[in-house]
């Protein structure tokens, strides 16, 4: 059996090649915002532009058929398979830094069959910002070459830009022929191969038991991804991070998006306090994107009294303060369970601090809170596989006793326009 194919295209973000090119990206996800996230409608179409006679993948009436025969397979056999769009670019920055994206295709059109620049699912302002050579190359190739390919994409993503080793050139029957290479003088499209097959995105429709391996195979990277770009991604198992909000949450996003079940473990967190308040809002911000239904399990596990000279919350006032500052940062949709425990006498302490989820887990090192904003703090986040976190997560079960349970608020979440947007 043939690997499964998939393409790779080369985009330019100066604006010497389209005024819109540095914030191309963007424009894509700000497609994607326009539609709920369950809606057949989440979609967006790139189309791949070519000013010349040049495209790669010949002829494309037969790479369509390919492709979108492949897809239809992949679905039916329901096992979380994805046939990828990578998209490379060479200077993505002003530091000239290469970057790579993939997105997860559902359909292939090619120009016989074009989408329309007027379709609420192109960004058409991307293709018509340069109309007037648009209309000389038209004038010049003809009608419907400037866009010989549209990929229909359920979701776009950044992935290291180490990930262009593991793609083969490949032909029409999926057969390898060398490694793909940026430099390389050849027209795009390209299709390739991977030479280990990847998951990207969510893993939903795969066996708990596939979804812990996909996870075990993932994990290395996921660091990597947002610290060190231009890094080696093999063998990383933590890194410091900002000690903020958002970087903290980036850094663990892609476990939170792939999870059924998250606990957030921090035994100081407190309600009133917006260090913790705004680093969970972050945390729920990614825990719930692309979610197409209600997480199994979304709790927060805390002390009951973390600090011995200070008197606890009662059980009213942490029932407020929860309601009060919690609600408005957790989705329309979805609940937080937060549940106090005290600990056993001469028993396991109540210390470290670690989010928690049925694939795996990652331990921050000092908790779950923001520094200080005029202060250079960072934070050292180490990634967990499963079984430690299996192991972790049975802690806080009233019947093994590690802990001793003391009470639970269950906060409904009234933030809305979260829910089912990719935010």
């Amino acid at each position: 059996m043939s690997r499964p194919i998939h393409a790779i295209l080369k985009w330019n973000p100066t604006a010497v090649f389209n005024p819109l090119a540095p914030d191309g990206i963007k424009l894509w996800t700000e497609v994607f915002e326009k539609f709920p996230v369950e809606s057949s409608e989440s979609y967006s179409w790139w189309g791949k532009l070519s000013m010349g006679k040049y495209v790669g993948m010949q002829p494309p009436e037969q790479w369509a058929i390919k492709f979108n025969r492949q897809i239809q397979e992949q679905t039916s056999r329901n096992r979380g398979e994805e046939t990828h769009l990578y998209m490379y670019c060479s200077d993505s920055d002003e530091k000239r830094v290469p970057s790579l994206h993939v997105g997860k295709v559902l359909e292939v059109v090619c120009h016989q069959n074009s989408v329309g620049l007027d379709d609420s699912h192109v960004p058409s302002a991307f293709y018509t910002s340069k109309r007037d050579e648009n209309e000389k190359n038209r004038k010049k190739y003809g009608e419907g070459k400037l866009i010989p390919y549209w990929f229909k994409l359920a979701d776009i993503r950044q992935i290291p830009v180490e990930d262009r080793h593991n793609l083969l050139v490949c032909d029409l029957d999926g057969n390898p022929d060398y490694p793909f290479d940026p430099t390389m003088n050849e027209p795009y499209p390209c299709a390739v191969v991977e030479e280990q097959s990847r998951t990207f995105f969510d893993p939903e429709g795969l066996e708990r038991k596939d979804r812990r391996a996909w996870w075990e195979e993932s994990r290395d990277i996921i660091l990597v991804s947002v610290l060190q770009p231009g890094g080696e991604p093999s063998r990383l198992r933590g890194e410091w991070v900002p000690n903020r909000p958002k970087e903290m949450a980036i850094c663990v996003a892609p476990l939170l998006r792939h999870s059924n079940e998250i606990l957030f473990v921090d035994p100081h967190f407190d309600p009133y306090a917006p260090r913790f308040v705004n680093t969970l809002r972050a945390f729920l911000e990614h825990a719930v994107r692309d979610r197409h239904r209600q997480l199994k399990k979304l709790e927060y596990h805390l002390l009951y009294q973390p600090d011995p000279k200070k008197v606890p919350l009662s059980k009213e006032a942490f029932a407020t303060g929860c309601h009060e500052n919690l609600a408005e940062i957790i989705p329309v949709g979805f609940n937080l369970t937060l549940k106090r425990w005290s600990c056993v006498p001469d028993g396991e302490d109540f210390h470290d601090r670690f989010i928690i989820t049925d694939l795996g887990g990652v331990q921050f090192g000092k908790g779950l809170d923001a520094g200080k904003p005029k202060h250079r703090n960072t934070v050292f986040i180490t990634l967990l596989d499963s079984d430690n976190a299996w192991v972790l997560q049975n802690r806080f079960h009233p019947e093994t006793n590690d802990y001793l349970f003391v009470d639970e608020v269950r906060v409904e979440g009234n933030l809305k326009g979260r829910s089912c947007s990719r935010g």
